[in-house]
């Protein structure tokens, strides 16, 4: 990792998990922001230090159904040994707007891996006809994250999109779907250039109890 070596370093391999935040552990990983990560004693937080978080995912999920796979990499300081172009979208870590004070003390710093999208397009595949919203919104990005929390009007688009429209829940604030229904294209436009989900029986998430929902999902109007 970058030369770093991590004498007994212990990683995490779980499916689901329920982090409260009580002061001792720091998630999975642990690699995060001091304003929002436990890696502290006690439970208050020092907000005094801020170590910018240099962690590299790169996730190579298996196929839908498949029991095997060749997994993923994670980096430290440098880019995984996956294939790529020299052809680079950059967009700088911002501060979060919507968090509240309480988390950050007021003060305005890097809490999460925050960025601002330059836009989203979708559109049914049965037509190729795409919709574009060139409104700019936040999002923190989370790679172990299933859904996609997009402003609500888009994600309400979005979830129109599918072959057989998504029905919004109110309590459980997601999109239900057919499990079998064709989801939209969908991309997110980063630096002028859009990222298309390739795999995109990804849009669809199947609940243990056998349900079926939208992978977007509605947050704050005007954030991610």
């Amino acid at each position: 990792m970058n030369g770093i070596k991590f004498p007994y370093r212990k990683i995490g391999l779980v499916d689901r998990t329920n982090e409260n935040g009580g002061g001792v552990g720091s998630g999975v990983l642990g690699q995060g922001f001091p304003p929002l990560i436990s890696a502290h004693p006690g439970r208050k937080l020092d907000n005094s230090t801020l170590l910018l978080s240099r962690t590299v995912f790169a996730i190579d999920r298996p196929p839908k159904n498949a029991t095997r796979g060749p997994g993923g990499w994670l980096a430290l300081g440098e880019l995984p040994p996956v294939p790529h172009t020299d052809d680079w979208a950059v967009k700088p870590t911002g501060v979060t707007e919507s968090l509240p004070d309480e988390l950050t003390g007021g003060r305005r710093e890097i809490a999460l891996m925050t960025l601002t999208v330059d836009g989203v397009s979708w559109g049914r595949r049965s037509n190729s006809s795409l919709t574009s919203n060139s409104t700019k919104f936040q999002v923190a990005v989370n790679t172990g994250h299933h859904m996609s929390l997009l402003p609500q009007a888009v994600a309400e688009s979005i979830n129109e999109a599918f072959d057989f429209p998504g029905i919004f829940d109110e309590e459980a604030s997601v999109y239900f779907v057919d499990c079998d229904v064709t989801p939209p294209a969908l991309g997110i436009a980063l630096d002028g250039r859009t990222f298309w989900h390739d795999r995109w029986e990804y849009l669809i998430y199947r609940d243990a109890g056998g349900f079926c929902y939208s992978s977007v999902v509605p947050t704050g109007e005007h954030s991610g």
